[in-house]
């Protein structure tokens, strides 16, 4: 009896490589950039530029199309391994900067932005370009706050498992630039934000810490997060200066403020089901404010893939956390993978992809990895222990060694992780 018509279990890699390419075409950030900016009434002023996090060079190159002859003065945020296009001009400060731990960079570039729009006023327009791993690669601290002690706190805190919201409310507590203070640096300026999104429910306060918008939380929000992680007492000098600091404020004599999201997880999520329909499949996405630990929520998801009817194409995106108690390398996609696979095992017809759309999936290198019913016994072959890795969060070595490893290099762009179930006739 033949196949019945319809996508082929034997073109799921393929399949997975067009979804993952329709994703990442919709996150790219410079389109997003071209699109808002052609459209965009500018002043007659002086332009002074910031970009920060992951997409910055790309985000600044679509600006400079539009903006780069009028740019008086601009600081580029970007992560180290990274490298601006020849040809920007010198006004731009482009500083390599430490991600997922801010470092010396990341001081570098917030002071220079700081002391960049201490000149801005009435009059003049400041463009600043958001993108995920902001947090990180941009900082100008509060007093009696060292980047030692804040790298330590954002340690400890991603080990406790602390999700993204946790981890900003923390930062925007400790940070002069977070939380508006970046808006409020710039003064009578007028200021308009593009963001990528990285974040679940794309709330602008939280991607890159919200350098635009009033911050949501304060010192007592940022204590109460190291209490319910257990981290209470043990960052002395950040708990006396969340106890000292006052909660941010907008200056008073502001110019006008437009902070817009211009690249999300859904645009990506949209695109990727689109391509998928294309193909054959009945396409839906099920849930974009996937949370939680990255094992429990791949294991939640493999069952629900199990149920799905042939042809099915079902889609999640978020991110999720890994409560880190090895010494392995990994990341949240490769760990929500790994548990799939071990609740698919022996499911004929059904695979699992789970990428980080930034490429870079935690420690890992890897931007994640796709996992199919059979996976489970080609590592049992290969004397490999799924609950070894798991334990050790050494999930990169896992699925490297099996060969089912999702490698795009880095992306320019980061609108959080997307995971795609395929169900086969």
């Amino acid at each position: 009896m033949s196949a019945p018509p319809g996508p082929r279990w034997e073109d799921h890699s393929e399949h997975f490589r067009i979804l993952r390419a329709a994703a990442l075409e919709a996150a790219d950030p410079a389109r997003a950039v071209r699109r808002v900016l052609a459209s965009q009434p500018l002043p007659s002023g002086r332009v002074f530029l910031v970009a920060l996090g992951k997409a910055s060079i790309a985000m600044t190159t679509a600006a400079l199309e539009r903006v780069g002859e009028r740019v008086t003065a601009g600081v580029v945020a970007h992560p180290r391994g990274t490298r601006p296009p020849e040809g920007w001009s010198s006004a731009i400060q482009c500083i390599a900067a430490g991600h997922p731990l801010p470092d010396e960079g990341s001081l570098r570039a917030g002071a220079a932005a700081w002391d960049m729009l201490e000149s801005a006023g009435r009059g003049d327009f400041v463009l600043v370009l958001v993108s995920g791993g902001g947090s990180a690669l941009f900082e100008h601290l509060r007093p009696g706050v060292s980047l030692e002690d804040l790298a330590a706190l954002t340690r400890d805190l991603q080990r406790a498992g602390a999700d993204i919201r946790e981890l900003n409310t923390v930062r925007r507590a400790l940070s002069l630039v977070k939380g508006g203070g970046l808006a409020a640096r710039a003064g009578e300026a007028d200021l308009l934000a593009l963001l990528l999104s990285d974040v679940v429910g794309d709330d602008p306060a939280a991607i890159a810490s919200g350098p635009t918008v009033p911050s949501p939380t304060g010192p007592p929000e940022a204590l109460a997060v190291l209490g319910a992680r257990h981290l209470a007492g043990a960052r002395v000098r950040i708990e006396r200066a969340l106890l000292d600091s006052p909660r941010g404020q907008l200056s008073q004599g502001e110019g006008k403020r437009d902070t817009r999201i211009v690249g999300s997880n859904r645009l990506a999520a949209d695109a990727a089901r689109d391509a998928a329909a294309k193909l054959g499949f009945q396409s839906s996405i099920v849930d974009l404010t996937l949370h939680g630990e990255a094992r429990t929520a791949g294991d939640a998801i493999a069952r629900q893939a199990k149920r799905a009817a042939f042809g099915t194409c079902l889609i999640w995106g978020g991110e999720t956390t890994v409560t880190v108690t090895g010494n392995g390398r990994g990341g949240r996609n490769l760990e929500l993978a790994l548990a799939a696979a071990m609740a698919f095992e022996g499911e004929a017809r059904r695979a699992l992809m789970s990428f980080a759309t930034d490429g870079m999936d935690g420690t890992s290198g890897d931007a994640g990895a796709v996992v199919t019913g059979d996976t489970m016994a080609r590592a049992r072959a290969l004397d490999l222990s799924a609950l070894e890795a798991l334990d050790d969060n050494d999930t990169a070595a896992f699925f490297e060694k099996v060969g089912d490893v999702v490698r795009t290099g880095y992306t320019g762009t980061n609108v959080n992780d997307l995971v795609v179930a395929l169900a086969y006739a």
